[in-house]
């Protein structure tokens, strides 16, 4: 009988302390903040989990701002950019800045990745065998012999987004143009050869590869026009709600910029050359992300 009155008695202060923990968090406005499974950006599943770079990153904004609370929301670049037009109210941690985005969202630079160029990704070697160390896409997709998969919501940078948007003909219209939230999946279709290829990062497809180990390793070659890596942005809804989350996780950025914790999270899964040789780059990415606001507030 102590027995089962000491049993309710613990279940009565746990269930309390969980409701009084529930009216603490509800009483915190909560933001979505969009994430997908792409390692090493976003770590969702196995024993790396929540130890991705974009991942430890939230961590270390969400503790510079108490007063709210940051919650996932499982979607994809793509849908967030369709959510972001119909003004509903979501972030994204780590998007590309383009022209056609900033119509409909706010920019604050998040983290940088220097080394992670992209690669044409696939497990067909007549792809790449050929004597140029670099493929030109433009060449490949005018061609237009082998099917690819490029999903059409991602954004590339500039210049390889026009390439695409003027030379890529979907080999299915439907497939392409599919709002994923799950970018590892295209990989795993090109593994199976399903397509004969994609377009993808070399810290992506490395740690695919890793995950995948007993797998046989996508292979991959630098795409010719790929420019430098630019900066990852922290992004929400373009109204006065966007402005403010902007503007709180900017200030949070500069008071990180230069703590060991946000550099770690910056470099994390990097391999020692590539960290070796864009050493002073990093450095000077923290402490011009720490001088002062880095957005696109006043950009109208």
């Amino acid at each position: 009988m102590k027995v089962l009155l000491t049993l309710l008695i613990c279940l009565f202060i746990n269930g309390s302390y969980a409701q009084d923990t529930f009216v603490q968090r509800s009483n915190r406005p909560a933001i979505p903040w969009a994430v997908v499974d792409l390692p090493p950006f976003y770590i969702l599943s196995g024993p790396h989990i929540g130890e991705g770079r974009i991942d430890r990153i939230r961590v270390l904004i969400q503790k510079e701002l108490p007063e709210i609370q940051f919650v996932d929301m499982n979607i994809g670049i793509g849908r967030a950019v369709e959510l972001w037009k119909m003004n509903k109210e979501v972030c994204y941690g780590a998007a590309l800045k383009t022209k056609e985005r900033m119509r409909w969202a706010y920019f604050t630079v998040s983290a940088f990745q220097p080394g992670s160029e992209l690669m044409l990704v696939t497990m067909n070697r007549a792809l790449l065998e050929t004597p140029a160390k670099k493929v030109s896409l433009k060449k490949l997709l005018r061609e237009n012999r082998w099917k690819g998969f490029i999903p059409m919501e991602r954004s590339y940078g500039e210049v390889i987004d026009k390439i695409i948007k003027e030379n890529y003909v979907p080999t299915n219209t439907k497939d392409p143009r599919i709002l994923t939230a799950d970018f590892g999946r295209i990989l795993k279709m090109v593994a199976k050869k399903r397509y004969d290829f994609t377009l993808e990062y070399s810290s992506v497809v490395n740690a695919y590869n890793a995950r995948n180990i007993t797998e046989p390793a996508l292979m991959m070659k630098p795409v010719l026009e790929s420019t430098s890596y630019v900066p990852l942005h922290f992004a929400c809804t373009k109204n006065e709600w966007g402005r403010d989350m902007v503007q709180k996780v900017d200030q949070a950025m500069q008071k990180i910029a230069l703590t060991k914790e946000y550099q770690e999270a910056v470099e994390a899964w990097m391999e020692p050359q590539t960290l070796k040789k864009n050493q002073q780059a990093l450095q000077e990415f923290y402490h011009r992300r720490a001088q002062g606001p880095w957005n696109t507030l006043s950009d109208e």
